[in-house]
């Protein structure tokens, strides 16, 4: 196995405004991206820690990372790098300042991957669930935290070839508490999102297909930790839905809210129009709100949070009709605020444009709140005109949503600053890879800081087995370990430069 070893440099702008706060603009460059897409977005104090999907310069999807950036500068302090990611609607989520990443790979799509990471941005442990004894097919969709632990939970096909949503509960200590699979409908095709209520049931969001049509319903199933049913609620006629939108939150006050999309009349291929939904336990619904998109142009909603004080947290794009191409193409970020009430407080068109003067493609998928009520969003940004390349994308704005001023414009053109990520590869090799117990290390180029590096060896439960020392050959003897799969990380004084997978066998 060769495996390149990325040793990264920060260059960073300093910024400065005349606002009380710190707010910014900042996209991330690394060459060795083709496309680096923000996609899902959590706070730990002043960190800003961001799940990214990539497509790497092979093509590859499994390269994906977890970027952690001071939020009151926006350089980033810690990147790991996961090479079995392709994230799916839930990924992330928080519990007593450690965060938790769950992913899968592409060549095992019953082989969930879940990890730990402190505040730090340090690695804690990779536990890894294999579904394929009991699934033909499980793809993970999403991790949430329950009042008794963690729930994971996921979509495939069982032996018997039935789809089947798999639940799999973990207590805090992260140990198997059960798992079991639940069998719907036969028009059933998907479940979306999971969220916790707080009578301690989990709520999940899901779709019904209305037999051989394109006609969809939104449903939200009430279930008890044990699987048992208690409610089911349905939009009350069917939709023609073009996409599954994945953002599903219980308010603090117990309702529900989503969103959905509905084609126009003239049903073109890309154009729809975006609504809110807010319902109470029971099913009533308290409002629908429908967001008006600019003349010629279309709002397409990514994600949405709930903001400390209530209030609604949007993010997504604004799609522009095209004369050209006689469609739509997307063109800017689209954040906005709304009162629990459902009343649109204000909404913010976001873009830079290239030296040319011409605006980048720009979108946005997550928006979170910090402690101090600063607005937080992630996604990406078209690096050169012309191309496909876009680069991960950070706004921090103001409570109003605002970058350097309060009461700022609809419109918000940030000029938006890049720090660049230098990369120095290095080649390494690893052979045998299965092995029957010794793993050979082999450095083809020495790092220029060799002196701080160790790598790390842990076992499947996450704990260290093996700390040793950089050296350009680096022997792992694991010759009296059970047989199974282990796992290595190559640190940097604690920060992760690569990682990887080991397997013992006979």
């Amino acid at each position: 196995m060769k495996k390149r070893l990325l040793i990264f440099l920060f260059f960073t702008c300093s910024i400065h405004y005349s606002y009380a706060q710190d707010f910014f603009s900042l996209t991330y460059f690394d060459q060795g991206d083709i496309n680096n897409r923000g996609y899902d977005i959590e706070i730990l104090g002043d960190s800003i820690f961001i799940l990214t999907g990539r497509r790497c310069n092979d093509f590859t999807l499994d390269c994906g990372e977890i970027v952690g950036i001071t939020a009151s500068s926006g350089e980033p302090f810690s990147r790991i790098l996961v090479h079995w990611v392709d994230f799916n609607f839930r990924p992330l989520t928080l519990f007593n300042d450690t965060l938790y990443a769950l992913g899968f790979s592409n060549t095992n799509r019953n082989l969930w991957n879940l990890l730990r990471v402190d505040k730090a941005g340090n690695l804690i442990s990779v536990d890894t669930f294999d579904l394929s004894i009991t699934h033909t097919l499980n793809t993970n969709i999403g991790i949430d935290k329950i009042r008794d632990g963690f729930v994971m939970y996921g979509f495939g096909e069982d032996l018997d070839s039935n789809q089947v949503l798999s639940i799999v509960l973990l207590d805090h200590e992260m140990q198997l508490d059960t798992m079991y699979d639940i069998q719907f409908h036969p028009e059933f095709n998907w479940m979306i999102d999971v969220r916790e209520d707080f009578s301690g049931d989990m709520i999940f969001l899901g779709v019904y297909n209305i037999g051989n049509t394109l006609l969809d319903q939104r449903n939200i199933l009430r279930m008890s930790r044990e699987g048992e049913q208690t409610s089911v609620w349905k939009t009350e006629e069917p939709q023609n839905l073009p996409v599954q939108p994945n953002a599903f939150e219980v308010h603090p006050d117990g309702s529900y809210l989503f969103y959905q999309y509905d084609f126009p009349s003239n049903n073109m291929s890309v154009s729809r129009t975006p609504y809110l939904y807010n319902i109470d336990s029971s099913g009533i619904v308290n409002w629908i709100h429908e967001f008006i998109p600019p003349i010629e142009s279309n709002i397409i909603i990514k994600d949405f949070s709930v903001a400390s004080n209530g209030d609604i947290l949007l993010v997504g794009d604004i799609w522009l009709w095209d004369s050209e191409i006689e469609n739509f193409k997307p063109y800017r970020g689209y954040i906005a605020r709304m009162s629990y009430e459902g009343e649109l407080l204000w909404e913010r068109q976001i873009f830079d444009r290239h030296p040319s003067g011409i605006e980048k493609e720009s979108f946005l998928f997550d928006i979170t709140e910090m402690d101090d009520g600063c607005i937080v969003a992630t996604g990406n940004q078209e690096r050169i005109e012309g191309q496909s390349w876009k680069d991960l994308w950070v706004l921090k704005l103001s409570p109003d949503g605002c970058l350097n001023t309060p009461n700022c414009s609809d419109s918000l053109d940030v000029s938006t600053l890049v720090l660049e990520i230098e990369n120095n590869f290095i080649d390494y090799t690893i052979a045998p890879n299965p092995s029957i117990g010794i793993f050979s290390f082999n450095f083809n180029h020495l790092p220029l800081n060799q002196n701080d590096i160790d790598l790390v060896i842990y076992n499947h439960h996450g704990q260290v087995i093996r700390r040793i020392s950089f050296a350009p050959k680096i022997q792992v003897d694991l010759a009296n370990q059970p047989d199974g799969f282990y796992y290595y990380s190559i640190l940097d004084k604690l920060r992760i430069l690569d990682s990887g997978k080991l397997v013992k066998a006979k």
